[in-house]
């Protein structure tokens, strides 16, 4: 519904929604790193490991296209179906007594990993959906192909959206 990146999905923050501008602030991506006392891991806010520990998943606050220097990240309109999505899930969130600042996260309110995304993801598209293994990149293919060209939005337009360059 938004075009975002996977390591996009788990840094989106309730402060990143904002409902008066009808916009989701996508400017910040979960990384994955080897070491724990590599320099990016140790000056992230956010650290958690794998249920293994073999994965450090960390907090970058840039997007992949700003390679590292922020520019503010992009904004993603929030269209009637991902107001509904959010409204759901805030709603659950409260039902199940979660306090986070995550949009997507754990039943303790600690931000999800993208492994934990694509198991949710399989999930979803094999049985709610009877399709086979897919992943986000094929979302993300798919709403530019049946969403933002048929809207007749130009390349420039649409490689904005989706953060990528022409």
């Amino acid at each position: 519904e938004t075009g975002v990146r996977e390591g996009e999905i788990p840094a989106i923050k309730w402060s990143d929604v904002n409902y008066g501008n009808e916009t989701i602030h996508i400017h910040a991506q979960q990384n994955v790193a080897t070491d724990i006392n590599a320099e990016e891991v140790k000056s992230s806010p956010y650290v958690t490991t794998s249920k293994s520990g073999n994965t450090i998943f960390y907090y970058n606050p840039t997007t992949k296209n700003e390679k590292g220097e922020s520019k503010d990240g992009r904004l993603i309109s929030l269209t009637d179906n991902v107001k509904d999505i959010l409204r759901n899930l805030k709603e659950k969130q409260r039902t199940l007594n979660i306090q986070s600042d995550w949009v997507f996260c754990d039943k303790d309110g600690e931000w999800i990993n993208t492994k934990s995304y694509y198991s949710a993801l399989y999930r979803v598209t094999k049985d709610k959906l009877g399709c086979g293994r897919t992943n986000n990149h094929a979302f993300r293919i798919a709403y530019n192909s049946y969403v933002l060209i048929p809207a007749g939005l130009e390349v420039t337009e649409r490689a904005k959206i989706l953060g990528h360059s022409v």
